[in-house]
């Protein structure tokens, strides 16, 4: 009873976050502060946070991946990194998701996808920024919205470290796809709905 009453509640402060409920500065601090007692759980900044999520498009269901995927939020730009232990490119602040193939996974959906390649965007904290190469769905990648992110998964709360992940060192051979190569089979937005609903 007290996880669904979690559950509800995360997926109430979501819900708030992702639709822009229209609240003033002093009803998002209360509604803040309200979650916070609720579920008890903070956020952590400069964290790689994981979970494996199955990929699935929206127009064909059948057809799925499984995913690794982290996400890591900072309040301060991290620089590319210069030494073996990158990053490989460089992270402003927000949020950021690194995604790799899940070991032992297959690649039939995200084509491009290998066991060497990795995809990667941010969204930075302080602006808008396109889910899927147009303007037609926006996501800003705010600390609270990463909260309600991360208060959603009890993976995300284990699988945790400060270390860069693999894909993202530069004493390694993976590469990052870029938009064109992943958007054929790939979409952000369908990203967060799998998200969401391997939380229910």
């Amino acid at each position: 009873m007290k996880k669904t009453s979690i559950l509800i509640a995360a997926l109430f402060a979501v819900a708030m976050m992702f639709v822009g409920a229209g609240c003033s500065d002093g009803d998002k601090n209360e509604l803040q502060g309200m979650k916070n007692e609720i579920l008890g759980i903070v956020a952590p900044s400069n964290t790689w946070c994981s979970k494996d999520i199955t990929y699935s498009k929206a127009d064909d269901a059948s057809k799925s991946a499984a995913l690794h995927v982290s996400f890591y939020y900072t309040d301060t730009a991290i620089p590319k990194g210069t030494g073996d232990e990158g990053p490989k490119e460089a992270i402003p602040a927000g949020i950021t998701i690194l995604i790799t193939l899940k070991d032992g996974g297959s690649n039939n959906l995200i084509t491009s996808l290998t066991k060497s390649t990795y995809i990667m965007k941010s969204f930075p904290k302080d602006s808008d920024t396109a889910l899927d190469g147009d303007s037609s769905s926006t996501f800003k990648g705010t600390f609270e919205k990463w909260a309600a992110i991360y208060r959603l998964s009890t993976d995300l709360q284990t699988n945790k470290s400060t270390t860069t992940p693999g894909a993202l060192r530069n004493d390694t051979n993976y590469t990052g796809l870029n938009w064109d190569e992943i958007k054929e089979n790939f979409s952000w937005k369908r990203l967060l709905v799998n998200y969401l609903s391997a939380q229910l």
